[in-house]
């Protein structure tokens, strides 16, 4: 810290890229709560889908091709990116 009781900007780049982050993954919903962790930027609960919802997925993916599982918007789009 400096005089003044704030922190060296530069000191604090280093030392934020110097910090290790992990991924938590486990096969219990209590997994999530990792994310409160320090050294935790990532919380995965890894479970089997029931067959019936599995199979409501498949239905819906093979009905509806063009769905997108993932995109890439911003804060003024979003509501376009939606609904298009």
């Amino acid at each position: 810290m400096n005089a003044d009781n704030t922190v060296d900007l530069k000191t604090a780049i280093i030392k934020s890229a110097l910090t290790i982050r992990q991924v938590s993954v486990g096969d219990q919903p209590t997994i999530l709560t990792d994310i409160y962790e320090e050294n935790v930027n990532m919380a995965t609960w890894k479970r089997e889908l029931p067959k019936v919802l599995q199979s409501s997925i498949s239905d819906f993916l093979t009905v509806t091709p063009d769905f997108k599982l993932s995109m890439t918007t911003s804060p003024n789009t979003v509501l376009s990116s939606l609904t298009d």
